[in-house]
């Protein structure tokens, strides 16, 4: 049987799941703990999946530099997002926060690349945390942040100062043709604007019309990696969109995409079957066995402690029927 034929049962439980977490305000602290190791470890596993290593201990190490003294995830202000500026005041200018001081926060100067992928990660986490629950204070606008604007300042972060990107500039597209191998080669240049834009435009159009945001965030990172916008840090990025759909639905944890062998086949054995046949199934597969095997590594943990497992919140027969036929359009 094929590994992800059971990819409509498995998305369903991972919807149920969700909402189950929810209802969980007794897990406050335990999330508190496991969303700081989530992200440690979904910075390092999408290092290695771009085959880029930087050890967990090193990453650790960069995540503690960087939370010291500013608790990352706690604090109410955005201080902690300035470097030089540069950045910090294009986001500022996007977003309209005005809520500013004079403090300036200086970052590791290591030359390594992989440690400075690292810390822009960290800090583009750090910042779009902040952002989000600022934004959530009124309504969030998911306006602000899936734009081809947004798009290219979480490209600027992660790509700032960084020596061997070629084929264009931190926040920019790329100018020149990307190839995967013989069999993938990507959008070309003259027409990713045009593509990101229409991207975009369909995934706010779908959520408004009431789709369900985990399908349209996966069908839109599945576009994305098929244009593949910028000269590096695409498959970062796309990690990093992923997940952004888990913070807005407030999942207090990290989605991490296992970069052993089995895990990383079939992530790009789903990406190539998007590329080639324009099918989302395989992808919607791995994400939703990634997330349900976290559960089941919360649920061990949680039984070592004697606290109630996480169990699946029935959703209506009515809701269920709903998406199984958003499934099949896709």
């Amino acid at each position: 049987m094929s590994w992800w034929i059971n990819y409509k049962d498995d998305f369903i439980l991972m919807l149920e799941y969700i909402e189950s977490i929810k209802t969980r305000s007794d897990l406050e602290d335990f999330f508190k703990d496991y969303k700081i190791e989530t992200i440690v470890k979904m910075i390092f596993e999408s290092n290695l999946v771009e085959n880029k290593n930087l050890d967990l201990i090193e990453s650790e190490s960069l995540f503690e530099y960087l939370q010291s003294g500013l608790s990352i995830l706690e604090r109410k202000n955005l201080d902690f997002f300035k470097e030089n500026n540069e950045i910090f005041k294009e986001i500022i200018k996007q977003l309209k926060i005005t809520n500013l001081d004079n403090n300036i926060f200086i970052l590791n100067k290591s030359k390594n690349k992989n440690s400075k992928i690292t810390l822009r990660h960290l800090v583009l986490i750090g910042g779009i945390e902040e952002l989000i629950e600022t934004l959530k204070v009124n309504s969030l606008d998911l306006n602000v942040l899936f734009s081809p604007d947004a798009l290219k300042i979480f490209h600027k972060i992660l790509s700032f100062k960084l020596t061997n990107n070629k084929n264009g500039k931190p926040g920019k597209y790329r100018f020149d043709n990307a190839i995967a191998d013989i069999d993938t080669i990507f959008l070309q240049p003259s027409k990713i604007s045009k593509a990101m834009d229409k991207a975009f435009e369909v995934f706010l159009q779908n959520l408004n019309d009431g789709k369900n945001i985990y399908l349209e965030v996966m069908l839109f990172v599945a576009k994305f990696i098929n244009i593949h916008p910028f000269g590096d840090c695409n498959g970062r990025l796309s990690r990093f969109i992923l997940n952004l759909a888990f913070l807005c639905d407030d999942v207090p944890f990290y989605l991490v995409l296992r970069s052993n062998s089995r895990d990383k086949k079939k992530y790009i054995e789903s990406m190539k079957e998007f590329y080639q046949k324009k099918k989302i199934s395989k992808f919607i597969s791995v994400v939703s066995k990634i997330f349900i095997k976290q559960i089941k590594e919360i649920n061990e943990r949680l039984e070592l402690t004697n606290k109630e497992l996480i169990k699946p919140l029935a959703l209506s027969n009515e809701f269920k029927e709903k998406i199984k036929i958003e499934l099949e359009k896709l």
